[in-house]
């Protein structure tokens, strides 16, 4: 049998000849040193192109009607892509980033502590310039924007940094299997307890329709001050939701700073069996109860049922299986040379920069569907939105392969980097 060995890209040691003089250093070292974890750039370029396979839907649909199923006069290609990306895609992607989330707090907090650096102001810097922006992205761009839950989640984090990397994970864990428990509990009294009659009829409210009705309007056919009205009345009515995605984002970065930690992202090579146990086990297992989900229901539509909560039940925990086996696939990749060589050229470019190009895909798509754009809005179907996605994909890793290049940054990756230390990086080469 072949066996993997590491690559020098895999080194986490900094030359010996940056040792002594980094023990004074006040700002980490140049973003592309011999310390860089591959792996973790690699995951973030695959993570870019699923975050808007899900997404791009909703560019173009009213984010209040998020979670319906699957529309009845959907057919053929179409509704083979919106079938796939619920089973591949949905609610994978986002624990995907959350998990990256969390094994970046794990390096800036790892690297603080080897040389003697000031941690946790710079990590509120950090955080701070994410909600803003991502509260920016929201109000400006699209209202579905991650960044600023993430920023919440990530103060949460500073109550773990002495928690030992093992007992982060178990937390993490913990927090994630509470909603998972409750939603359990809920699907099995209704589905066990017939006489309390099923869960309960949400029924068509003719308000929400009307709000449906007005959004889609005002998205497709508005100026640029309608749409931003309307995105910040989004923002506002999905505020509540934050007290449920918070917490479970804070589990997920947990889970992630412990993977980060333990040496399973940063030293893949030498954990090469869980990778192969999470790409040929526990990958396939959440793909198992995501496909069995989709047979059930696609959705949770205005009329509950029985199925529709039990296939909730089963993508809610799939989604998180079948991320640990795409990343245990990808590092099993990375360690071969050719597929390795491959991924390091043209997913980690674009991972290297994936909050600007997380951004750079929102000015994209509100500017082909949004009534200020190309107002296509509704106009282009489930199949073909995934050809664009594939466009931008490529547009993407093209641009970032030629950016870094040329510069150490992407553009938003020098001005959050400056925010946080307080210091303008060197930003060409």
């Amino acid at each position: 049998m072949a066996t993997c060995t590491a690559p020098a890209a895999w080194s986490t040691e900094p030359a010996a000849e940056a040792r002594g003089p980094a023990l004074h250093m006040t700002t980490p070292p140049p973003p592309d040193g011999p310390d860089r974890i591959a792996l973790l750039d690699i995951v973030r370029g695959f993570a870019l192109p699923g975050i808007l396979l899900m997404n791009i839907e909703w560019f173009t649909r009213w984010p209040g009607k998020l979670g319906q199923p699957i529309a009845a006069d959907v057919g053929g290609a179409d509704y083979l892509a919106a079938w796939l990306i619920h089973v591949l895609v949905q609610g994978k992607f986002w624990v995907m980033f959350s998990l990256l989330f969390g094994a970046g707090f794990a390096v800036m907090q790892q690297r603080a502590d080897a040389i003697g650096r000031p941690f946790v102001a710079p990590y509120l810097r950090r955080a701070g310039f994410l909600f803003v922006l991502g509260l920016a992205h929201a109000l400006l761009l699209w209202v579905g924007d991650i960044l600023h839950t993430y920023a919440l989640a990530a103060l949460g984090l500073l109550l773990f940094r002495r928690v030992e990397p093992l007992w982060r994970g178990v937390a993490g864990a913990m927090i994630f299997l509470l909603p998972t428990v409750m939603m359990a509990g809920t699907t099995a009294t209704y589905l066990l307890v017939p006489e309390l009659g099923g869960p309960p009829t949400l029924g068509e409210d003719p308000l929400f329709a009307q709000q449906a009705a007005d959004a889609a309007r005002i998205y497709g056919t508005g100026d640029w001050l309608a749409v931003t009205g309307q995105r910040a009345r989004d923002v506002l009515d999905n505020a509540s939701s934050e007290v449920f995605m918070v917490p479970v984002a804070l589990g997920i970065f947990l889970m992630g700073s412990w993977l980060l930690a333990s040496g399973r992202w940063s030293r893949p090579h030498e954990h090469v069996g869980f990778h192969r146990a999470m790409a040929f086990g526990v990958g396939p297992a959440g793909l198992a109860a995501c496909a069995w989900a989709a047979t059930l229901a696609t959705g949770f539509g205005p009329e509950a049922t029985d199925a529709e909560m039990l296939a909730q039940l089963l993508s809610w925990v799939g989604a998180p299986l079948l991320t640990l086996g795409y990343v245990g696939a990808l590092a099993l990749l990375s360690l071969r040379p050719a597929a390795g060589g491959f991924l390091r050229r043209w997913l980690a470019p674009a991972g290297r920069m994936a909050l600007t190009n997380y951004l750079m895909a929102s000015l994209i798509c509100t500017t082909i569907f949004y009534g200020y754009g190309f107002a296509l809005w509704g106009q282009v179907s489930r199949s073909a939105q995934v050809g664009l996605v594939l466009a931008i994909l490529v547009l993407q890793s093209l641009l970032s392969r030629w950016w870094l290049g040329r510069f150490r940054y992407g553009p938003l990756e020098w001005l959050w980097r400056a925010f946080t230390w307080l210091q303008w990086p060197a930003m060409r080469r």
